[in-house]
């Protein structure tokens, strides 16, 4: 569906139309579909058509962010920030990049700054759960995931990591039954499919993981899943296997130095 709605998108183009909103929804369309260098083509000739539209320059920014191209997303979080210094996303988004950087400190330090004037930004406290869970610390991780999904009870990746981070904590099967309720209203959701892929992988189910994660491959290729599966093909000893998927997680993550970082110690190994 996103591929037939960019094409019909593009034809409209290649006819004359010029116009910033439809720029911006192939854009979105090519995002959900991992196309970033299209998405990017896209948001780019949006904000040019409207230089004042700052949710258009928020999406590019957080997808500069998703390619580790930072120093041109940092720039332009700033630019939001000089025209709308009340755009907390934007704030949220400086933060992520220190921690795809791998300055959780920093980026701590950062939400925790953001948080103390708007304890109500569902995305901060997604972020700061994302922290706490690099930092292995899952009392804090779940309670900041609750804060997050209780602000913003539509955005089911938010419910995710609640059940995530009980997976790191080896609460497994409560986690189990809580994705298997979001797979029955949400059967394509990717993050679910591969959560629950971890899952299984914990209590050592190493067939159901991957035919999760499989599946998950076929709706939308996201890094998790890239990471997921290379760990399961290097714990089974299928080294070239594995090294294939590191090499995709490295590529979907666009370099950053977390993939690399893994890939590097698999290789080392």
């Amino acid at each position: 569906a996103y591929t037939d709605s960019i094409n019909n998108f593009q034809k409209a183009f290649e006819r004359g139309v010029k116009d910033s909103n439809s720029y911006f929804l192939a854009a979105e369309s090519a995002v959900n579909i991992q196309k970033y260098d299209e998405a990017i083509n896209y948001y780019e000739f949006a904000s040019k058509l409207d230089p004042k539209d700052l949710l258009v320059k928020l999406a590019l920014a957080d997808v500069y962010t998703s390619k580790s191209y930072y120093d041109k997303a940092k720039s332009l979080y700033e630019e939001i920030l000089k025209f709308d210094s009340n755009m907390i996303e934007a704030n949220v988004g400086l933060a992520n990049i220190e921690l795809e950087k791998g300055f959780t400190e920093k980026s701590l330090l950062v939400v925790n700054s953001i948080l103390s004037e708007h304890d109500d930004n569902a995305k901060a406290h997604f972020l700061k759960s994302q922290i706490y869970l690099k930092q292995r610390d899952y009392v804090k991780a779940l309670e900041e995931a609750k804060s997050a999904y209780f602000l913003n009870k539509l955005n089911i990746e938010y419910k995710v990591q609640i059940s995530l981070v009980k997976i790191r904590n080896f609460i497994t099967g409560e986690a189990i039954k809580e994705l298997h309720e979001i797979l029955k209203e949400y059967p394509d959701n990717v993050y679910a499919l591969s959560t629950l892929g971890e899952a299984y992988f914990t209590e050592g189910k190493v067939k159901e993981g991957k035919e999760v994660l499989n599946k998950a491959e076929e709706i939308k290729k996201i890094p998790y899943t890239a990471q997921l599966l290379a760990l399961i093909e290097f714990s089974s000893e299928n080294f070239i296997e594995a090294e294939k998927n590191y090499k995709e997680f490295c590529k979907r993550t666009g370099n950053n130095p977390q993939s690399l970082l893994e890939y590097a110690e698999f290789i080392e190994v």
